[in-house]
Parts: structure tokens; C-alpha cells; sequence
């Protein structure tokens, strides 16, 4: 299993290495200052795990149903307004979807699908 830690070095960004790894199957960008998520992350089709936890993110995009292999999602302690219902609809998210820590007031209809 191809992984990657890039945890609790208060980067604002993801290092453009990150995406020049197209069977990268598990991601941990833990405890950063990450604000946004570029697109190019979605690229990313061969993830099982993401974590992005711990970071100041507010919005998660609808490109995230692009991830279709994942298992697992940590995307607690973040500032997140709303999930997008692409994020329900990820046919292998069985192990566990963290969104715990956040401004959310609602799921969508779409979780638990």
C-alpha cells in the first residue's frame, strides 16, 4: 500500500509532490493549516484513506465523488459549513466517515446510502 504522512507541519498548502503519485492509497495531511483543497487532490482515485483532519477547512467539494475507492474519511476538527451529497454516494465509505468538530447543522439526505 502506497502511503503518505504530511502531519502537524502547519502548511497552507499541499505540496505539489502529493499529486505526482497517482497510486497513492493512503493520505494523512493531519494537523496543518490547510484552508482549501486544490482539485487536483480528486485526481487522486486510488486513495482508500484520507485524513484531513485538523486543519481549517470549510468547505469540501463536490469533486470528492471522484474518490470512489475510499474506505474511510477524517475530516473532523475543521471549520466545515456543509458536506456535499457526492460524499454519501461513495460506493466503498463503510469504514468510517469522521465529521466530527465542525460548523455542520446537517447531513445530506445522501449519508448512509
Amino acid at each position: 500500500m502506497s502511503t503518505l504522512l504530511i502531519e502537524s507541519l502547519s502548511l497552507a498548502t499541499i505540496p505539489d509532490q502529493v499529486f505526482a503519485t497517482p497510486d497513492l492509497e493512503y493520505l494523512s495531511l493531519y494537523n496543518n493549516q490547510l484552508t482549501d483543497i486544490p482539485d487536483a487532490l480528486y485526481s487522486l482515485t486510488s486513495l482508500h484513506t484520507l485524513n484531513l483532519s485538523a486543519n481549517q477547512l470549510t468547505h469540501i467539494s463536490p469533486l470528492i465523488g471522484q474518490l470512489d475507492k475510499l474506505k474511510m474519511i477524517d475530516l473532523g476538527h475543521n471549520r466545515i459549513m456543509a458536506l456535499p451529497d457526492q460524499i454519501g454516494l461513495l460506493p466503498h465509505l463503510t469504514d468510517y466517515l469522521y465529521v466530527h468538530n465542525n460548523q455542520l447543522t446537517a447531513l445530506p439526505d445522501t449519508v448512509g446510502q
